[in-house]
Formats: C-alpha cells, structure tokens, sequence
C-alpha cells in the first residue's frame, strides 16, 4: 500500500469519490472518463480482513486498487457513515443541516435516514449539477438485493449510483444473541471465512459481475469495522447516557482512563454535545462498557461478541477500494 497518509472518513467521498469522478486528480486522472457511470458500493461494518478474504473475486472482475483511510470516532454508523455522505464531520452536519441530523436512539435506523440528501448537499457543495441525479439504494434483505440486479442494465447510463449494503453490520449485531452464530462464528478467522462465504452467495457478488461488463468505475469502502470484546470494564453515567457498549455520551462519565478514551470536549473531536456538560468515551483495545449494577449480565451478553464505536485498529483501519472494470485498460 502505497498511500502516505491515512484520511479520515468524511474526506473519503472529496478525496476517493468526488476526487476521482469529479475533480479527476491525483492518482485517479482519467481523461476519458466522460460518461462513465461511478458505482460507490458501502458495506457497512466490514473489518480490513474481511474485505482481504474476498479481494481475490474481486480482483478477478476488476483491476483493483487497495488503500486506507480512519473512520472518525464513534466508530459507529450514525455518526461515520452520515460523515461519508455529507463530507463533513458531525458537528458541521448538525450546524448546517439540523433537519438532517436526528438524535434518536444509536440503534434506530432513522439516524441514517438523509444520507441520500447529504450527499446531494455535497455534491452541491462541489460546484456539480447531475443530470441525471444520483441514485441511492440501501440493502438490507434478499428482495432488495435482487431489486439492484433488475436495475444494474438501467444504471449504465448514469452518473452515479451508491448502494449501501448492511448485511455485515446486521450480523455483528445479531450474533451478540444468537448461540448458533457465536459457535458457526467463534473468533476472527471464522468471521473472515463467514464473509467469504456471504459474498460467494450473495446479491453483491452477483451485481459486481454485471457491472464488470459494463464501462464502469467502481469504489468499494466502509464506515467502520468491528473488534471481538473480552474485557468488561465499568463506567458510570446517568440514565441519560447512551446504550452502547463501545462508547458513551452523557453527562457526569466516570470510567478507567486505561481502558478508554475520555473526551471531555466533543467539539475537538468533531462531535456534537447536546449539552456543555456532555461528554464522550469510546473503549480501547478489547474492553466493552459495563454497569456496576448489571456487570454479570452484560458480561453473559457481550464477552466475545464483535462490537465497534470504539478505538482500535481493526474498527477505526478501512479499506478503499477502486476498481476499473477490465474493459478501461
């Protein structure tokens, strides 16, 4: 790999995506690129590793590009994939676009339900008009899958087209409480060869070998990884304070400097606060938040579960992937 310095990811679309189907510098010059529709594919959670098991079917189908960027902390969708789209860090999302940035709970689909708009907004911001517009499809099942493959034919003619794929991010999360997944998925080597099986099988694979036959540019990135947690640590907040167990935001955050990343002011980092008083912590290493009064049951629940939100290497290290169909030597 031969970038020099990782980016963080609300750069990824200026330097990886518009940098290269719109501005055409650096290393992405392509002077007959005229036309070419660019296809911005996003799988959701997937680790470095995960996508090394699988860049063999894709070198196949492309001549293919590898470097690497940061996620922004939290680790976590609402706050690194919104900052993908829009090209801006959180705060500046929820600055300029209040409407956009919804506060709900860090589970709720509905924080990443503008992204499409954000990304329009970007373009915008770059002094581009898309005519025809952006396309914008996210999957989550089957039907949706084969809903991209009926379409790909179409798309040939566009400008841009990104699909979201979420079957990664679905099945960290629901492995956390399936006993079956937890022993078909018991560490990281099983998790890699899980996804190479996924994508053998899958509606992605398909739709990759149908835009490898056309004139096409493809961009395959993530908006973080995941890390296996084995160690509990306590943290006490109010009731307030956020769910997950990768990171917090409340007020009055207690919790082991060594095991986690206290940020006292979240502007600094990017982040919004809802209040003056907000703070964040993001876990290091394999550590999980726990509370002193259900330390036992979290324990039961997340020890050996894949997690992300936090800070290490294998959530915040992403892939960018470029990919050339075959055609364009």
């Amino acid at each position: 790999l031969n970038r020099q310095v990782l980016i963080q990811s609300h750069a990824v679309y200026h330097y990886e995506i518009y940098g290269h189907a719109f501005f055409k510098v650096g290393r992405y010059i392509l002077g007959d690129d005229e036309g070419v529709p660019i296809y911005f594919i996003v799988i959701d959670c997937m680790r470095l590793d995960q996508y090394l098991a699988i860049q063999p079917y894709i070198q196949e189908l492309f001549d293919e590009e590898l470097e690497l960027y940061f996620s922004i902390l939290p680790t976590a969708t609402p706050f690194s994939r919104n900052s993908i789209f829009s090209g801006l860090l959180p705060i500046d999302i929820a600055k300029r676009f209040p409407e956009y940035w919804v506060t709900s709970s860090e589970m709720d689909n509905s924080r990443n339900r503008n992204e499409h708009q954000l990304l329009d907004e970007h373009v915008e911001d770059l002094g581009y008009h898309l005519d025809p517009a952006s396309k914008y499809v996210k999957i989550f099942n089957m039907e949706e899958g084969n809903f991209v493959l009926r379409k790909i034919e179409t798309w040939s003619r566009e400008n841009l087209v990104v699909l979201v794929y979420n079957f990664l991010d679905l099945l960290a999360h629901h492995r956390s409480r399936d006993q079956i997944l937890q022993e078909a998925i018991p560490h990281e080597e099983g998790l890699r060869a899980f996804t190479k099986h996924w994508f053998l099988h899958s509606a992605l694979y398909e739709a990759l070998k149908q835009i490898a036959q056309q004139d096409a540019i493809v961009i395959i990135s993530t908006d973080h990884g995941s890390i296996k947690v084995n160690r509990a640590t306590q943290v006490i907040g109010d009731r307030d304070t956020s769910t997950t167990v990768r990171y917090k935001e409340g007020k009055n955050l207690s919790v082991n400097d060594r095991h986690a990343l206290f940020v006292k002011k979240p502007a600094e980092f990017g982040l919004p606060s809802k209040s003056i008083v907000d703070n964040f912590i993001f876990a290091k290493d394999d550590y999980y938040f726990v509370y002193p009064n259900s330390y036992h049951q979290y324990q039961r629940q997340y020890n050996g579960t894949f997690q992300h939100g936090g800070v290490s290497m294998e959530e915040m290290i992403l892939p960018v992937v470029t990919c050339r169909t075959k055609k364009r030597r």
